[in-house]
């Protein structure tokens, strides 16, 4: 029966190593898991490493779940998905010009103002438009 060991030693550093499972590494985007476990001592890594494993097994475990989307999964992304667009909605309303703003732009001298009439890119001028 092969051990299993999580345990990986870089230098003087302990760090937990555990394997993705194969059915999950597409999921995950990674083969394999590594996390420092902040310390040189051997016995403190091995009591550090166990509560890392018993976490990354269970989100195994829930990943492995989710892969059949439930109901309160479809609620979640919903939401989501109305929290974003409300988000983008109050961002652009917060770049338009504010009815202040607009007053105070139709009360500039008419020389900073373009006449329509004046404006270059049109072909046509309202006095060459018959009614």
């Amino acid at each position: 029966m092969a051990r299993l060991s999580y345990i990986l030693r870089r230098g003087a550093s302990y760090y937990v190593r555990v394997r993705v499972p194969l059915d999950l590494a597409e999921v995950i985007g990674k083969q394999e898991l590594v996390k420092a476990l902040g310390t040189k001592d051997e016995t403190e890594a091995k009591r550090r490493m166990w509560p890392i494993v018993e976490e990354w097994n269970r989100q195994f475990v829930d990943l492995r779940a989710r892969q059949q989307i439930t109901d309160n999964d479809k609620a979640v992304a919903v939401w989501q998905h109305h929290e974003t667009t409300i988000d983008r909605h109050e961002q652009a309303w917060q770049h338009m010009p504010t009815r202040p703003t607009l007053t105070q732009r139709l009360q500039q001298p008419s020389s900073v103002r373009t006449s329509i009439s004046e404006h270059p890119s049109l072909p046509w001028t309202l006095a060459s438009m018959s009614w």
